[in-house]
């Protein structure tokens, strides 16, 4: 919800200043003025809405209670930052940068 937020607020800022979009995965960290209730009540949405039927995947409570029946062999935690996956961050989020600038630009000129 908070990167939500910060990339809503980034895109109306660089579409009323006609600038380009700012990498939205390296935003600053939400100000003192951003609402904590529309973050709070967001998640709480998210999390308990009921899946569609044009869901392509199970809405979170539904896959909470389906992966509780999985059963698992215990293993030890693995160490590390999820960016330490990608060979080059730079690239990867140069790349969606440019594809959700398309699609948020894209969408206010239809």
């Amino acid at each position: 919800m908070e990167f939500e937020i910060r990339a809503t607020k980034e895109f109306k800022e660089s579409y009323e200043a006609r600038r380009a979009v700012q990498n939205v995965y390296n935003l600053a960290e939400p100000e003192s003025t951003d609402p904590i209730e529309k973050i709070r009540t967001g998640i709480d949405e998210s999390l308990n809405r009921p899946t569609t039927e044009d869901d392509t995947h199970p809405a979170p409570k539904d896959r909470f209670r389906l992966a509780s029946r999985i059963i698992s062999k215990s293993g030890l935690p693995v160490d590390g930052n999820v960016w330490d996956l990608f060979v080059d961050r730079e690239a990867i989020t140069q790349e969606m940068n440019k594809l959700l600038e398309k699609r948020v630009f894209d969408a206010r000129t239809s």
